[in-house]
């Protein structure tokens, strides 16, 4: 630490020895640009010694190798009125080690340092100045890097703030349209399964990544505290960028079953680019590694228009609709690998790859639909033949099925019948009694259930036959019948026995349902024997819980069997005593 202070004040020193170049802020309202008046030297160390030669051009790539200081030095003068508090701001994020003074302040920062070390929290790098009315300061420092391009303003902090919202909403826009784009084609690769659609959305998100990180958003919210990875998210995101064009071109011009003409070529001159890339990372040649796909990116775009001029030549509507769609993509792609190979053709190069991505976006999208469009029309009149062939078919399938329904559900009911009905008295049988007994819960106290049984029923069938004994069961089953309902199941038990299990009922309006009953059976008679008298034993017993129901039916069989003790054709409630 002391050791950096240390030369922070030797370069304050040795260049306040010097007469800087003079920039002149004149105006809040703008933003004034003060390249002209700055002077650099370069220096194997950060210290001057005094005996630097400076000059006011900059010096090229070539000059500057990357264990280098490039210095520079300026004088700002306030010819205003009133004291004024300005942002010098030096635009290029990607300075690995930045270190600037004004000789009261001195501020060291850089991309090879923790985000928080900037003055201001911004994308570029921003130093806040206050300068007096005719006050005239001096403003040096030094800056360090693989790759160097930087741009020297001077504004009111209002104004860059103003200047980054609108910047922000542009971006922003930008990231969801092409977040959009990506989802769109893997979606259209989900329903198509065509991989050119998925090498699109892995070329649009490889752009997407790759313009994030150059444009400072991945150091300022992604990875602040580790400025390692900014060298390694540029050399992915780029490399990305390039295998994913590759990947794209080669699908979008090759058909499902045959490969593109030259496209062999163009897999293995793709190859090449990672494999390189890999070497001079592992040698230590980063700056090589870097700048390698921007050199590859040129002979790469010569073998794609050789292809798609050959692809032309056959007729290839692909090639037609791939070469306008990528066309603005790959002039914005050139400006910026230009510009980053120190070409300066007088072109934002953000702009153009923004520019030409969301162009190349539109007319893929326009492409794409046309082009689907088209195979929903063919699969459409081959679905058309089809159908008027399968309709007839499926017609007389639709009348089949129809009549083996209607009687699968006839049968069906027959079988459910026979399953909770009993056939001689078409009352619930058994098993329907005991489905609707294992329902019951608490919630349907109090619970009244009820036995009876015929008297001297064997006598009947003695007298009168098996038929005069069904007769009289199939008469007592029409009285019980209608008792019935959602809250009570009246049914047949067994043989001359039947049940009656009611829910949410009171003791005394069963006891005197069943007394009614009683009654009805005692005056029924049977036309074919006008002589003969029917008696009942019933017997019953009320419960509070739904478990003591099992037992309420030998409670019930003992008042029933009490009854016939005491005479026969009687009601008995169960008692415990």
């Amino acid at each position: 630490m002391n050791k950096r202070w240390l030369s922070i004040f030797l370069l304050i020193f040795v260049s306040s020895l010097h007469a800087a170049p003079l920039a002149i802020f004149v105006d809040p309202k703008q933003r004034i640009d003060i390249n002209n008046a700055i002077e650099y030297t370069l220096s194997a160390s950060p210290e001057l010694r005094g005996n630097e030669v400076w000059q006011s051009q900059r010096f090229k790539d070539a000059d500057i190798h990357p264990e280098m200081f490039l210095h520079f030095r300026m004088s700002i003068k306030n010819t205003l009125s009133d004291d004024q508090h300005i942002w010098l701001t030096i635009e290029f994020p990607s300075i690995e080690k930045l270190t600037v003074s004004d000789g009261a302040n001195s501020w060291v920062t850089g991309d090879a340092l923790p985000y928080h070390s900037r003055p201001i929290d911004a994308p570029n790098y921003h130093f806040p100045l206050q300068i007096r009315s005719q006050e005239t300061i001096n403003v040096f420092g030094h800056m360090q890097g693989k790759i160097l391009r930087y741009s020297f303003e001077l504004a009111t902090p209002v104004l860059i703030s103003k200047s980054y919202r609108n910047t922000l909403q542009l971006d922003m826009m930008f990231f969801g349209a092409m977040s959009l784009l990506v989802l769109i084609a893997i979606l259209m690769f989900i329903v198509t399964k065509r991989l050119v659609f998925l090498s699109f959305a892995a070329f649009a998100f490889a752009v997407q990544a790759w313009l994030y990180r150059v444009f400072g958003y991945g150091f300022e919210l992604l990875w602040p505290s580790a400025p390692w990875l900014n060298d390694i998210t540029y050399a992915f995101t780029v490399y990305s960028i390039m295998l994913s064009a590759a990947w794209m071109s080669i699908a979008a011009l090759s058909s499902r079953k045959q490969l593109v003409k030259r496209g062999r070529l163009l897999i293995g001159y793709t190859a090449l680019l990672p494999s390189a890339g890999l070497i001079f990372f592992v040698s230590g040649h980063l700056k090589l590694a870097l700048d390698f796909p921007l050199l590859w990116f040129f002979p790469f775009n010569v073998l794609l228009i050789v292809i798609i001029v050959l692809e032309l030549k056959a007729g290839s509507a692909k090639a037609k609709w791939f070469t306008i769609s990528m066309l603005p993509v790959i002039l914005g792609g050139l400006i910026l690998v230009a510009f980053a190979l120190g070409i300066d053709l007088g072109i934002e190069p953000k702009a153009a790859i923004m520019k030409g991505l969301v162009l190349t976006c539109f007319l893929m999208i326009f492409f794409t639909g046309a082009y689907l469009l088209r195979v929903l029309k063919d699969d459409r009149d081959r679905q058309k033949q089809q159908s008027e062939f399968n309709s007839q078919q499926a017609k007389k399938l639709e009348e089949l099925v129809k009549e083996r329904t209607t009687e699968l559900e006839a049968s069906n009911q027959q079988l459910k019948d026979l399953a909770h009905i009993d056939s001689l008295t078409q009352l619930p049988n058994r098993r329907s009694i005991d489905l609707f007994v294992d329902k019951l819960n608490d919630d349907c106290a109090p619970i009244c259930l009820a036995m009876l049984d015929l008297d001297h029923f064997k006598k009947i069938n003695d007298t009168h036959g098996h038929e005069g004994g069904d007769l009289v069961l199939q008469q007592i089953g029409k009285l019980i019948k209608s008792l019935s309902n959602t809250q009570t199941i009246a049914g047949r038990y067994g043989g001359e026995e039947f049940a009656i299990v009611a829910k949410n009922t009171t003791k005394e309006d069963f006891e005197t349902t069943l007394r009614s009953l009683h009654a009805y059976i005692n005056t029924t008679t049977i036309a074919s024997f006008p002589a003969l008298k029917i008696g009942a034993c019933i017997g019953w017993v009320s419960c509070h819980k739904a478990e003591q129901v099992i037992d309420a039916f030998k409670q019930a069989d003992q008042a029933l069997y009490e009854g016939k003790l005491k005479g026969r054709n009687k009601v008995i409630e169960y008692t415990v005593n």
